[in-house]
């Protein structure tokens, strides 16, 4: 009679349910992903400050961004590869960009919306480490919407919504994964807060929402360009309206 002998490590995540093992992976992905960004961002930026650039600038700035991002996208790669599985990606059907006209919309009236409210209840918004850059060249602003159109919402919706998404929908189902999956897309933002207080509670809401937004399209169309071009275009918006704002154009 021959007898089957297991090899998985007692500390391992398969002691847990499909579901709980489903949310410690996605949750490892993303530390993971924020683990290796510090690293590299360390990495690139002591330099840069070293040879004479504030910490505050917009180079900086720039090149922590291009740090995150790097690290996002080898996690979500590395994680793909040994997994051997890919995500949904192909050219936009007219259905498709229905989906982002909407996917826009929704996002920037419910940011616009949840900040009206929080500024009609008193709740003072949290600096970002954008802000000070920005404040000094408003111009930054523009070179960010460039680069979210073409760098940071491929980027995080390939991680977000192609592998973390992905990985829970095969577990929870895609209402839950698109819940856990927005969660954790909010919460890392909180690392982009000088301080953190009730209107960090405002941004993570706003964010979550923008994100649920995101998730929604991406099963719906199965089509990981439709919550880019969502993602993208929301970015760009409430970047050229800061723009504006400060007196741009």
């Amino acid at each position: 009679m021959s007898q089957t002998v297991s090899t998985q490590p007692v500390g391992s995540t398969r002691r847990f349910g499909p579901s709980v093992r489903a949310v410690l992976v996605a949750t490892g992905l993303v530390v993971a992903a924020v683990l290796l960004s510090v690293v590299v961002g360390v990495a690139i930026v002591l330099p840069l400050i070293f040879g004479g650039f504030e910490a505050t600038s917009g180079v900086v700035l720039v090149a922590s961004l291009f740090a995150t991002q790097l690290s996002f996208a080898v996690v979500g790669f590395l994680y793909l590869w040994r997994r051997d599985w890919s995500v949904s990606f192909a050219a936009p059907t007219r259905r498709d960009l229905t989906w982002v006209v909407g996917g826009v919309v929704a996002t920037v009236v419910a940011a616009i919306g949840l900040l009206a409210l929080s500024e009609f209840l008193g709740i003072e918004p949290v600096e970002s480490v954008v802000e000070a850059p920005v404040l000094a060249n408003p111009t930054l602003l523009l070179l960010l919407a460039g680069l979210s159109l073409v760098l940071v919402a491929p980027v995080e919706e390939f991680l977000f919504r192609g592998v973390v998404q992905g990985r829970l929908r095969r577990s929870l189902g895609a209402p839950a994964a698109i819940g856990v999956a927005s969660l954790l897309f909010a919460s890392i933002h909180l690392l982009n807060l000088v301080a953190v207080g009730v209107g960090a509670i405002v941004m993570v809401a706003v964010i979550f929402v923008v994100g649920a937004v995101l998730g929604v399209a991406y099963e719906r169309t199965e089509n990981l360009l439709v919550p880019i071009l969502i993602h993208g275009a929301y970015n760009t918006t409430l970047f050229v309206i800061s723009y504006v704002s400060l007196g741009g154009f």
